[in-house]
């Protein structure tokens, strides 16, 4: 149907399977990283259904990300 999907995941381990997994779709995006609503780059520390509580990843604004996305 033509529709582009903004995908976001901040643990390493998932990213290089959606790399992998769809190295040939142009019209997914992947952000890895995990999105804030802070103004500014941080850290955050997420979990993740139990597999690991308190991973400390990168964390970008959701707007920023938003807008790199629709430029594309």
């Amino acid at each position: 149907m033509g529709w582009r999907a903004l995908l976001v995941e901040p643990y390493p381990p998932a990213v290089k399977n959606l790399e992998e997994n769809l190295q040939e779709n142009r019209l997914t995006t992947i952000v890895p990283y995990a999105v804030s609503a802070e103004d500014s780059c941080s850290k955050v520390k997420i979990n993740w259904h139990g597999v690991f509580e308190g991973l400390e990843v990168e964390a970008k604004p959701v707007m920023q990300v938003l807008r790199e996305f629709a430029s594309q």
